[in-house]
């Protein structure tokens, strides 16, 4: 068997999963509920917002912070939410196991990514240019020959 056909077999195996079928079963009851719903996006929303300013290396105001927390215990107390949230992390944590063990399968291509991006990174550094000033991208990382955009 080849490597698509095992793909599709475990595609299949994730929508039929108990995992998934559990969360498009309380997503469905999430979007019944417009209230939860925009709680849930606003939560979302802040979330995003914090996690942003601390990659960017800033402190978080503590205002924000402290509203991020008291929405968190709200959401944790309100039934369809906290319960949305538990299937959606357990289907996530799915899908994480599965990468994680398809990544162990192909060990060396990931270190041999990580090397050609990181001399990509210190010969950008060295020579000043990192893309970034002139509008260009930086480099992509490489991906298994013939699995480019245009090969489709």
């Amino acid at each position: 068997m080849n490597a698509y056909d095992l793909a599709r077999q475990l595609a299949r195996a994730l929508a039929e999963s108990d995992e998934y079928r559990e969360f498009l079963a309380q997503k469905k009851r999430l979007d019944a509920n417009p209230t939860a719903s925009e709680m849930l996006l606003d939560f979302r929303r802040r979330q995003l917002e914090l996690q942003a300013a601390q990659m960017m290396g800033q402190e978080p105001a503590k205002e924000k912070v402290d509203q991020f927390q008291r929405l968190a215990e709200i959401i944790s107390l309100h039934a369809d939410l906290g319960v949305f949230i538990a299937a959606e992390y357990r289907f996530n944590q799915l899908l994480a196991d599965v990468q994680r063990t398809q990544a162990e399968a192909v060990e060396e291509w990931f270190k041999y990514a990580d090397q050609v991006t990181e001399a990509a990174l210190r010969t950008g550094a060295a020579s000043g240019h990192d893309g970034a000033a002139d509008g260009q991208a930086a480099p992509a990382e490489p991906g298994p020959a013939g699995e480019g955009k245009d090969d489709a």
